[in-house]
C-alpha cells in the first residue's frame, strides 16, 4: 500500500502542472516533463523583450524538453521583429504563430542557431507578407533580384503547418525559396480556391516539398492552379484526410 502511494504521488508530482513567468509577455508552462511556452504579444516592443529562455528554471529541470513555443498576437498582428529563440539550449519542437496578419520578410524572425527538425504552425492568421513596408501582391513585388537577398520564414523548418488561413492575395511562390520541407499540411479550410501563386514564369527558384497532406477540407478540389511547378517539383506523396473531395485534375496529378 505504501508503495502504491509512492508511486501515485511521484506521478502526481511529475504529471501536475506548474508555471513560471519567463517575462511580462511570455510564461513556461511545465507539464509529464514537457514545457510549453504561451507569450501574448500586444505590439512589436513586446517581441523585442521577449525572453524565451527562462534558462535558470530550465537547466534545473534537464530531462524536461520544450514541447512547443506559442505566440498570440492580440494587439498589433505584426511579426516584424527578430525573436530570440536561442534553440541551441534545448530540443524545440515545434513554433506556433497565433492571430498573426502581417509577416515582414526584411529580417528572419527567428534568430535560430540551427535548422529545426519540428514545425511551424500558422493558425487564424492572414497569409500576408511585407517588404519595405510593402505588401507583396503582385507580379512586381514578387521579385527574384530581391528575394535573392532574403531568408525565407520557413527554411529553417521540416514541416509547415497551415490551420485556418485567409488567404487574402495571390501568394509570391519565391516566400518558400531554399525551403526543405518533409511536409506541407494545409488543415480546416473551406477549400482551396483562394490559394492562389503569383506567376513569375519560368524561374530558377529552389525549393523541396516532398509531401503535402490536405486535413479537414470540406470541399476539396484538386487543380493544377494550386499546384505550382515551381515549389512542388520535388513532391513524392499527397494525402488527403477527413476532406471531402469534390475533384481531382488528373493534369494536376500528373504534372508532378
Amino acid at each position: 500500500m505504501l508503495l502504491f502511494i509512492f508511486f501515485f504521488l511521484h506521478f502526481l508530482f511529475n504529471n501536475t502542472l506548474s508555471r513560471q513567468e519567463c517575462s511580462e509577455s511570455c510564461s513556461l508552462d511545465l507539464y509529464a516533463k514537457q514545457m510549453f511556452i504561451q507569450c501574448l504579444v500586444k505590439d512589436s516592443n513586446d517581441l523585442e523583450k521577449m525572453d524565451l529562455n527562462c534558462a535558470d528554471w530550465i537547466e534545473k529541470r534537464d530531462r524536461a524538453i520544450i514541447k512547443y513555443i506559442s505566440i498570440t498576437f492580440t494587439g498589433s498582428k505584426k511579426l516584424n521583429q527578430t525573436i530570440q529563440l536561442n534553440a541551441s539550449n534545448y530540443d524545440l519542437n515545434e513554433i506556433r504563430l497565433i492571430d498573426v496578419e502581417e509577416i515582414h520578410l526584411d529580417l528572419n524572425p527567428f534568430s535560430l542557431k540551427k535548422t529545426m527538425t519540428g514545425t511551424l504552425f500558422i493558425r487564424d492568421s492572414q497569409f500576408n507578407f511585407f517588404k519595405n513596408g510593402s505588401q507583396i501582391k503582385n507580379e512586381s513585388d514578387c521579385n527574384q533580384k530581391v528575394f535573392n537577398k532574403m531568408t525565407s520564414i520557413f527554411k529553417d523548418f521540416q514541416y509547415l503547418q497551415l490551420s485556418r488561413i485567409n488567404y487574402t492575395t495571390k501568394i509570391c511562390p519565391l516566400i518558400f525559396q531554399h525551403v526543405n520541407l518533409e511536409t506541407l499540411k494545409i488543415e480546416d479550410q473551406y477549400n482551396l480556391d483562394d490559394i492562389l501563386f503569383i506567376n513569375i514564369g519560368e524561374n530558377q527558384m529552389k525549393a523541396s516539398i516532398k509531401e503535402i497532406c490536405f486535413g479537414n477540407i470540406r470541399s476539396l478540389s484538386l487543380r493544377k492552379q494550386f499546384l505550382n511547378p515551381l515549389l512542388f517539383a520535388d513532391t513524392q506523396k499527397i494525402m488527403i484526410q477527413y476532406s471531402n473531395i469534390e475533384s481531382i485534375d488528373s493534369e494536376a496529378i500528373g504534372s508532378l
